[in-house]
């Protein structure tokens, strides 16, 4: 397996965040690199954010629905401490460009890349065995569409 350097992953996940912008409609909103300015590049960064966000917070709320109580609010706790570690690492690594334009892609890339880490992490809860057993139908309708999980390999 081939480790990326930060700067190519994060335009891996740049490209990625093309394809959820495209997949919510957002195609036409400015998303081509070659063509967009950094604002609209910020832009689809944002909104892969917020994709991943809202994909991560589906798969929660289905992972708490098959345990019981007590594993409910240890998810809770947990995930709170993750998303305090996701935004400051986002954040260490968007100051890098403190000032510049580019700094808000680079914050809102690193919330997706991460997030869908944290989703690859978690969506194997819903199989058999907590994912002993390897996906299942459940775990991978969070899968990520093929195109995305070539671009977002490390």
């Amino acid at each position: 397996m081939q480790i990326l350097p930060r700067r190519s992953l994060l335009l891996a996940l740049g490209s990625l965040g093309l394809l959820f912008g495209q997949s919510q409609g957002a195609g036409a909103q400015g998303c081509d690199r070659s063509t967009s300015t950094q604002s609209d590049l910020n832009d689809c960064a944002a909104k892969a954010a917020a994709s991943s966000a809202r994909r991560l917070e589906r798969l929660l709320a289905e992972v708490t629905s098959h345990v019981d109580s007590t594993r409910a609010v240890g998810l809770r706790e947990v995930q709170a401490s993750w998303v305090r570690y996701r935004d400051g690492q986002c954040q260490w690594e968007a100051d890098a460009f403190t000032g510049g334009s580019v700094q808000p892609m680079e914050y809102s890339y690193c919330i997706a890349g991460l997030t869908e880490e944290r989703i690859a992490g978690l969506k194997e809860e819903l199989c058999e065995g907590s994912g002993m057993t390897g996906p299942c139908a459940a775990s991978r309708k969070y899968d990520l569409p093929r195109a995305s999980r070539a671009r977002f390999r490390r």
